[in-house]
């Protein structure tokens, strides 16, 4: 989160919006992005999913992949 999403909470701007989503699909969009960072770096990626994890869920995808890449990111960064 940057400080223009910070202050566009504050000002309560921040909108997040809710759609039923593939939640696998989507954070297999973000693995996938990153792994050629991580391949470069020496590292691989393994994503495993509960087996009971919906398909669908309500969440702000954009959100989702933000958040998953920042955490992803940072932990290939540092490692």
């Amino acid at each position: 989160m940057d400080l223009q999403d910070i202050s566009s909470i504050s000002d309560e701007r921040f909108k997040i919006i809710y759609e039923e989503t593939d939640v696998r699909d989507t954070i297999n969009d973000v693995i996938n992005s990153c792994k050629l960072y991580a391949e470069r770096k020496r590292q691989k990626i393994k994503l495993v999913f509960e087996k009971n994890l919906p398909k669908f869920l309500k969440f702000d995808p954009s959100r989702l992949q933000q958040i998953v890449n920042n955490l992803l990111s940072n932990s290939i960064k540092f490692s």
